[in-house]
């Protein structure tokens, strides 16, 4: 379980840097666990955020391992 402290901004206002780089991040389709890591920010924070600023996230699918061919 992660804790808000482990999270350097945790708590902290986004500034027009992180959205910047959190639009960057989502059109590279990087996974959300990642671009939270990489902000220091929560998952949750990382959703929401992109939720209110309409940027589309990786899906939860794509994180499956690719099926291998029968």
């Amino acid at each position: 379980m992660v804790h808000l402290e482990d999270e350097p901004n945790a708590g902290k206002a986004w500034s027009s840097g992180d959205i910047d780089a959190l639009k960057h991040l989502a059109l590279q389709q990087v996974p959300t666990r990642t671009i939270a890591e990489r902000l220091g920010r929560s998952e949750y924070s990382v959703r929401a955020k992109a939720s209110h600023e309409h940027i589309q996230l990786r899906s939860a699918k794509h994180h499956q391992a690719p099926r291998r061919p029968r």
